[in-house]
Formats: C-alpha cells, sequence, structure tokens
C-alpha cells in the first residue's frame, strides 16, 4: 500500500514531466508529501463503481442462465460477460490515469487541467 502510494504519481512524472525513473519516484513521494487529498478515496471511488458494474453484470448474467437453461445462451451469455468486463476494466483504468494525470498536473504547477472542473481537482488534492 506504501509503494502505491508513494509511486502514485510516478507515471504523469516520466511522461509529463520527463524525469529519470528514479526521479519521478522521488518527485511523486514528494509530491504525496506536500499535497496530499482525496486522490486514493477517489480512486477507490471509481474502482468500487467499476466493481458494482461487474456485480450487475454478472447477476443478470445468472438469471438469464437460470430463467432461460439453454446451454448455447449460457454460453453467449458467458462470452458477453467477458467482453462487458474487458470493456469495463479499460474504461476504469483510462478515467483512473487521465484523473491522476490531472491531479499530477495541478499539484505540480497550481494550473487546473481545461475541462476539470474546479471544485473537483481542488477537494481531491489540499495542500499540507
Amino acid at each position: 500500500a506504501t509503494w502505491n502510494i508513494l509511486t502514485y504519481f510516478s507515471l504523469p512524472s516520466l511522461v509529463i514531466g520527463q524525469t529519470t525513473i528514479e526521479n519521478s519516484f522521488k518527485e511523486s513521494a514528494s509530491i504525496i508529501r506536500k499535497t496530499w487529498g482525496e486522490t486514493i478515496i477517489v480512486n477507490l471511488g471509481v474502482g468500487l463503481f467499476f466493481t458494482l458494474l461487474v456485480f450487475v453484470g454478472l447477476v443478470t448474467c445468472v438469471a438469464i442462465a437460470i430463467i432461460v437453461p439453454d446451454i448455447f445462451l449460457v454460453f453467449i451469455m458467458m462470452l458477453l460477460f467477458v467482453i462487458y468486463v474487458i470493456i469495463l476494466t479499460v474504461v476504469s483504468a483510462s478515467l483512473s490515469a487521465i484523473f491522476k494525470l490531472a491531479l499530477y498536473e495541478y499539484a505540480r504547477t497550481g494550473i487546473i487541467p481545461q475541462g476539470f472542473s474546479p471544485e473537483i481537482i481542488q477537494n481531491a488534492i489540499k495542500s499540507k
């Protein structure tokens, strides 16, 4: 958990800050120490939301399989569920990465990235 927290901004630091791997870890830890807020809670919230969507999809597939016990339909539902989970995983990872980049940019420069609500960004990172 500590490693995940301290390296939270390592990738944005590598890409945006164009630093070395070692310096990206140092910068990430520095930014976390300097501006700590609800970044991890936001990340967990996104994860929980997408976990709920996966659970709803699973319950739907199981319900259809119970109501219509056709082996071909069950196979199709399993295949659709796997595709659904892959799509949700890609969307969740993309949204988390975009938000993490926005938080990194704000923590580093103090400028709110275009397209983001000032309230969301400012409430996610609060200076110590």
